[in-house]
């Protein structure tokens, strides 16, 4: 059993904690498809001035389970590069939550009820998660 519980601490940031083990099933549904994880890493990326909307979608690492990566609209007229946008993460929020990888993309995929389909991306993301890792 999973108890997840969070709050907004007096600097507006989301704060959170949980009992139970992280790498269960359990716990990584509520927690990602719950929308805390959204909650907790995107609003950083969405701070930046070349950023329109950001997704933020994890997937699965060897060492620590998950990790977050991110899917990107540009602003029209520019556009942030991938190192930008980590280091603006790392730089307005705790480093376990910048994106290990950015993806710009020119819109992002809804589902049937017309939001963000986020099992779409995790599939989308773990592809090219893969992919990247190869080229390096």
């Amino acid at each position: 059993s999973v108890v997840i519980d969070a709050w907004q601490n007096s600097d507006g940031n989301l704060d959170a904690k949980w009992e139970g083990d992280p790498n269960n099933e359990e716990f990584k549904k509520i927690w990602w498809w719950g929308g805390l994880y959204q909650q907790m890493y995107k609003p950083w990326l969405e701070k930046h001035p070349g950023v329109s909307q950001a997704v933020v979608i994890p997937v699965d690492d060897d060492i620590k389970g998950t990790k977050p990566v991110a899917f990107v609209i540009p602003k029209a007229g520019g556009r942030p590069s991938e190192d930008a946008l980590r280091r603006f993460a790392l730089d307005n929020g705790p480093a376990y939550a910048h994106p290990r990888a950015v993806w710009f993309v020119p819109e992002l995929p809804l589902a049937g009820t017309n939001k963000i389909d986020r099992k779409t991306l995790i599939e989308r993301a773990a592809a090219m998660y893969k992919r990247d890792a190869r080229q390096v």
